[in-house]
């Protein structure tokens, strides 16, 4: 379970990384993903991503730190797949009002987020 939880953790700093570099590419991404039902998928994916680092919690170098990140990835899940979908396209507008910097910002946050991940697996 160790290499999935790594490899989670590498999948979110490769996303920052990106984002960091070209932040156009964020807010297609979001564009992308909040077609349609296609927001359900990504429900569907930090569900599963959520129910990866709770099952790996106990194993892990940060059991903890592990957990509460999963926990907060279902809650997410969660969250966006009940929110209503006058919710979800006011957030999407929110989102591309971001500028290039702030973009970076949440990108750094985002790399932090799975370095810790990696660490703590």
């Amino acid at each position: 379970m160790t290499i999935v939880t790594v490899l989670v953790g590498l999948l979110i700093v490769c996303i920052g990384l990106v984002c960091m570099a070209r932040p156009n590419t964020m807010l297609a991404m979001v564009d992308t993903f909040t077609r349609g039902n296609r927001v359900y998928l990504v429900a569907l994916l930090r569900l599963i991503l959520g129910a990866i680092l709770v099952a790996a919690a106990p194993t892990s170098r940060l059991p903890a730190v592990i957990g509460t990140m999963g926990v907060l990835f279902l809650i997410a899940a969660a969250l966006v797949g009940f929110m209503p979908r006058a919710r979800i396209d006011a957030m999407v507008v929110w989102a591309r009002g971001f500028s290039p910097s702030a973009v970076r910002v949440w990108s750094v946050a985002a790399m932090a987020m799975g370095g810790i991940i990696i660490y703590a697996a």
